[in-house]
């Protein structure tokens, strides 16, 4: 509902893109029931709100490690990602499986690669090309980081990507959250 309701506001406010955080890397290691009812809401929200975003002119996009997810998982992404490629009222990014310190260390692996087999020289390597080696790359750093919640930290979200954000912090929890919270923000 929350997520609904701030991508409505959003398309209404017309922002362009939108990230949420919908799975960590840290939430693994919650107990494994926990971990599969969220992995179902994640397939089955995605599922059955596809076609509406897609509607509304929502792009969906997938943004962290997805290579241990399963082949189910993955294919509900693709097709929601494929489906939406052509929209642009709103890029909505959907953090999952995703925490900056592993995007962090994929994307300095991915670049010691290409320059191993020579595809990239490092005297080339600078700020763009760490950005583009990201699971963001080709969506604009953040202007705005909402954190719900009250909590005083980022948690490991977008760590790179938010050297120049401004941090909204809001008592008010995810579930609560809507169209006049981020109108506040």
């Amino acid at each position: 509902k929350a997520l609904k309701q701030t991508v409505q506001a959003a398309v209404d406010f017309k922002l362009k893109y939108l990230t949420v955080y919908a799975f960590s890397t840290e939430n693994w290691g919650r107990k494994k029931e926990e971990v599969d009812f969220l992995m179902f809401l994640l397939k089955e929200t995605i599922k059955n709100e596809t076609n509406e975003l897609h509607e509304k002119g929502v792009r969906i996009r997938i943004i962290g490690d997805l290579a241990p997810l399963n082949e189910e998982l993955k294919a509900v992404f693709n097709h929601a990602e494929n489906l939406t490629q052509n929209n642009e009222v709103l890029n909505l990014q959907i953090a999952i499986n995703y925490g900056s310190r592993n995007e962090i260390t994929n994307a300095v692996k991915n670049i010691v690669s290409d320059v191993k087999i020579g595809n990239l020289n490092p005297e080339n390597i600078n700020e763009e090309v760490i950005s583009n080696y990201l699971y963001s790359s080709n969506i604009p750093d953040p202007d705005l980081l909402i954190r719900t919640g009250g909590e005083q930290r980022v948690s490991n979200y977008l760590l790179w990507q938010i050297a120049y954000t401004e941090i909204y912090v809001t008592e008010m929890f995810w579930p609560d959250f809507g169209e006049e919270e981020l109108s506040k923000a």
